[in-house]
């Protein structure tokens, strides 16, 4: 099912997303916040009427794009710039939310993201990562309550 609201102006639909982030940032725990590059997460999202097990590696946004850029090119310095003043940690972007790639049976090959600090259920151990990519993303049964 596919909720869908309309907006009447910019102004409002900007009111309610930031609304909405105020509300999942509340939820935040200290131990979500702690969350850093090369640690190994896990969420739960409800997909097609099913809870889906997503797992992640929290990546650090900055050093992978760093290789992308020619600092000898103005257009490639200022692109790299932008990049590092969003995902700077003492940034805003930094108080909710983690970089990664995300893995489940229906990405297996993983997808670049960010993911907001109140949804992550879990921090598992690296060989429980290589363990679920090994296994094909393996899904919880049964699935846990929701959390988002």
């Amino acid at each position: 099912m596919v909720n869908v609201r309309m907006f009447d102006t910019i102004e409002e639909m900007q009111v309610f997303l930031s609304e909405n982030q105020k509300a999942a940032d509340a939820q935040i725990k200290d131990w979500q916040r702690a969350v850093k590059p090369g640690d190994f997460v896990m969420r739960f999202a409800e997909f097609g009427g099913e809870v889906l097990a997503i797992y992640g590696e929290v990546l650090d946004a900055i050093e992978l794009e760093r290789p992308h850029h020619d600092m000898g090119s103005f257009e490639d310095r200022m692109e790299f710039e932008a990049v590092k003043a969003r995902y700077k940690v003492d940034g805003h972007w930094h108080q909710s939310f983690r970089f990664g790639r995300f893995y489940s049976p229906l990405c297996a090959e993983g997808e670049y993201g960010d993911i907001h600090l109140s949804t992550i259920a879990c921090v598992i151990e690296k060989e429980m990562f290589e363990m679920a990519k090994a296994a094909g993303w393996p899904q919880p049964t049964p699935p846990p309550a929701v959390i988002e």
